[in-house]
């Protein structure tokens, strides 16, 4: 440590500071050469960027769909993933909430952690995003349950909903207002 510290006066800050590059330089290149030498079957898989996820009308459909309680989703509802269902709900933007009033329950009611147990995420189809209300409205989501941890593993990043929050969300078919 005293040697270091003799090269900092003696150098200056500006020999500090390329010596510190220099180190830097020399850690990246052993990470790279340690990527590198992985076998194929090892190697880095492309990164996956999440930007939407849908459900398919034709095998999930209101007649299809198994009616739930969107608070079984949010409580123990690792039962419905996978699974068609439909939920009753306000829907606001990317999310359906068990009422009107927890909209104003917090500034960012679609991310804000203390709402969790009270809404569901929404991936919609781009033309039923678009004529989402952003102030809710009574409405039935029909669609695939998934969990935003399991969407995220393995991504680089994952937009909607799950950008934002955890917990469960609805791979929306349709929605019935």
């Amino acid at each position: 440590m005293a040697e270091v510290e003799q090269m900092r006066e003696g150098v200056g800050m500006k020999g500090y500071l390329l010596l510190g590059r220099i180190i830097l330089a020399a850690g990246l290149a052993q990470v790279a050469a340690e990527a590198l030498a992985q076998p194929a079957d090892r190697a880095m898989e492309e990164p996956k960027i999440v930007l939407n996820v849908t459900a398919n009308p034709s095998d999930c459909n209101l007649q299809s769909a198994s009616r739930v309680k969107l608070e079984s989703l949010t409580r123990g509802g690792e039962k419905w993933i996978g699974r068609c269902v439909k939920v009753d709900g306000v829907w606001s933007g990317r999310a359906l909430f068990l009422n009107a009033g927890d909209l104003n329950r917090a500034r960012y009611p679609q991310s804000d952690d203390k709402l969790g147990p009270r809404r569901v995420g929404l991936y919609l189809p781009d033309e039923l995003l678009e004529s989402a209300p952003a102030h809710g409205r009574s409405a039935t989501a029909v669609g695939v349950v998934g969990d935003c941890e399991t969407l995220s593993r393995g991504a680089l990043m994952v937009m909607g909903y799950c950008h934002y929050t955890d917990g469960p969300y609805i791979a929306v078919s349709e929605m019935r207002k």
